[in-house]
């Protein structure tokens, strides 16, 4: 008899030994983590595959298993199994986080280095096209003719009735006579030379001085 219930007690004495799980909402009077945090009346609301989600008097928290001892471990449900399938899970998902990520980050640079590509594109045309129409207005400046034959003088007024007085002052001399159609000969000196007079420019400095009078000679003959 003694053989047969020898058995029994130690399985009996194992099992009250062993640290109890909790059941339902059972209210836990402490909870002292490996790091020495202490959390009172707390109340378990989610058991996760690597830690504890419960409610306490000051608030709520959440515990990893492996901040617990392994008496606490035991009694809130710890499977080491379902820890590393999560640690698992976790890593991939950490390391599919981290390709998308890449894969936008090159996407975004491409997309970057297209549009600086466009502007220096655009950039290097318009270059062009002001250097072409730098280079059109240089030749036609100097394939443009002047109006006017002579520039000026810095500080010149247009006189359009110059020609006129320099006509009539031609007229008061003997010796320049107008060569030409009248209105149209600027004068000549003893027959050498011929000029057109145009309307033209009056320098901004004082006028020449009047012509002299017409010039006579007198005779005085001997009395006989």
């Amino acid at each position: 008899m003694k053989s047969l219930f020898a058995p029994l007690l130690a399985a009996a004495w194992l099992a009250s030994a062993a640290p109890a799980r909790l059941q339902g909402a059972e209210t836990i009077p402490e909870i002292i983590t490996l790091q020495g945090r202490t959390f009172r009346q707390c109340e378990i609301v989610r058991v996760h595959p690597d830690g504890v989600s419960f409610r306490h008097a000051t608030g709520a928290a959440r515990v990893l298993f492996s901040d617990l001892s392994s008496e606490w471990r035991g009694r809130l449900g710890y499977d080491p199994e379902k820890a590393a399938a999560h640690r698992q899970e976790q890593k991939e998902l950490a390391e599919k986080r981290e390709e998308a990520r890449k894969a936008r980050a090159a996407v975004e640079e491409a997309r970057f280095r297209e549009l600086a590509e466009a502007a220096a594109r655009a950039r290097i045309q318009i270059m062009g096209q002001e250097a072409q129409a730098r280079a059109l207005a240089r030749r036609q400046a100097s394939s443009a003719t002047s109006v006017v034959p002579v520039l000026p003088a810095l500080g010149a007024v247009h006189d359009p009735y110059q020609d006129r007085r320099i006509y009539e002052r031609t007229r008061q001399l003997p010796f320049l006579q107008p060569h030409g159609w009248p209105g149209y000969g600027y004068g000549d000196a003893w027959g050498y030379g011929f000029g057109i007079a145009i309307p033209g420019w009056r320098s901004c400095h004082p006028l020449p001085p009047a012509c002299p009078p017409r010039p006579s000679i007198t005779i005085r003959l001997p009395l006989r």
